[in-house]
């Protein structure tokens, strides 16, 4: 980041130069402070937001790209916490049907390439995540194989695990399975203790785990869970500290079973909506991260609340503190849409450029070509 480029975006707040990007009169969800603002304007200069509020047209210049939002409602872009990209898709082929219906962010576990190929593996699937108009993060994977004594796999040494982990794109550990990290496997506790070093997420798998074996699993560190399987489960976690990820995909769907706690009179910044994994056709027919949306509201969430589990919870539970909200200094990912119970997305911005439309992508995307040797990973 330079210092001219700042300078700029304070310029561009006070008036004093243009917006590349203008977004008038829309009715703004606020995800900070549970808000529906109507008139609301926003102005964004080179990829960041530089103002939001009343109406400002002297944001507006001859080259300024101005979108009319009357009647349309405004979001942050959608993030979805916890995903497998690494198993089936090729990323620019997820990000041609995800990206238009208002998913912008994706956190993937990379354990899957890594037992089929290895730290190999690994690096081919990261590359693959770049120049795309959907940004994805990685989590680095654990333990590979997990139960060691019962399979086999590529593998992904502590050495792999030590350089990825330390790459701004790696926001934490992957998935470690419950009696890995409360039986004190020596793996586990290395990984675990790296990672608590660098301020960095312990992701969880806590099926089957309650009371002390959880407590314990918590106490290790452990930070988030997306295998609680109804409101009892979702509760405890939340109570002991967990992130609660609602897994509502093709491997399980248990937002349903979930949703009594949207009455429960919770503090819910502590809950997501994540897809585990979204299978092909529910991309292509349902949606992704809009469709949980969706799904949420009409389980009961509040469509607030909902949008927040979309948006800002994620954000905030992964440390990503220029993204979840439409606020001065947060990167300009947003969605506009159409009625605030179907979440019918009409168009997507991703760091400030109208990236779809009307359920079309507007940009080219490169498709990342994998070496002949991934084609024969079969562990």
């Amino acid at each position: 980041m330079r210092e001219r480029e700042i300078e700029e975006r304070i310029a561009a707040a006070l008036g004093e130069e243009k917006a590349d990007l203008v977004i008038a009169d829309a009715t703004l969800l606020n995800v900070l402070t549970r808000e529906i603002q109507e008139g609301i304007w926003v102005g964004v200069r080179g990829g960041w937001i530089v103002y939001v509020g009343e109406e400002a047209r002297d944001l507006i210049g001859p080259h300024t790209e101005v979108i009319e939002a009357r009647g349309a409602y405004l979001c942050p872009g959608f993030i979805d916490p916890h995903a497998h990209l690494d198993s089936v898709y090729q990323c620019a082929e997820y990000a041609r049907w995800v990206v238009p219906r208002g998913t912008t962010t994706t956190i993937s576990e990379t354990a899957m390439v890594a037992n089929a190929a290895g730290e190999e593996g690994v690096r081919w699937f990261i590359e693959d995540t770049k120049g795309l108009p959907l940004r994805i993060y990685v989590l680095s994977p654990s333990m590979i194989p997990p139960f060691p004594e019962f399979e086999t796999s590529k593998g992904f040494p502590y050495e792999a695990f030590e350089a990825l982990i330390e790459e701004d794109f790696c926001l934490g550990l992957g998935e470690t399975y419950w009696p890995r990290a409360v039986d004190r496997d020596p793996r586990a506790m290395r990984r675990y203790a790296r990672v608590i070093s660098l301020g960095k997420t312990l992701e969880g798998h806590s099926a089957g785990a309650r009371g002390r074996k959880l407590t314990a699993y918590c106490a290790a560190g452990t930070t988030s869970c997306h295998e609680a399987t109804g409101a009892e489960e979702a509760l405890e976690r939340l109570r002991l500290g967990m992130g609660v990820m609602i897994r509502e995909g093709y491997i399980r769907r248990e937002l349903e079973a979930i949703s009594p706690i949207a009455k429960a009179g919770l503090d819910m910044r502590g809950v997501m909506l994540c897809t585990d994994f979204a299978d092909p056709r529910m991309v292509m027919e349902e949606g992704c991260m809009d469709e949980l949306v969706r799904r949420a509201i009409a389980y009961g969430f509040d469509p607030l609340t909902a949008i927040q589990m979309a948006t800002i919870n994620p954000a905030a539970y992964f440390g990503l503190r220029r993204l979840g909200a439409i606020a001065p200094g947060r990167w300009a990912d947003m969605v506009l849409f159409e009625d605030l119970r179907e979440i019918r997305v009409r168009k997507v911005i991703q760091e400030g450029r109208l990236v779809a439309e009307n359920g079309r992508l507007l940009v080219e995307i490169p498709r990342h070509r994998y070496p002949p040797e991934a084609y024969r990973t079969f562990a």
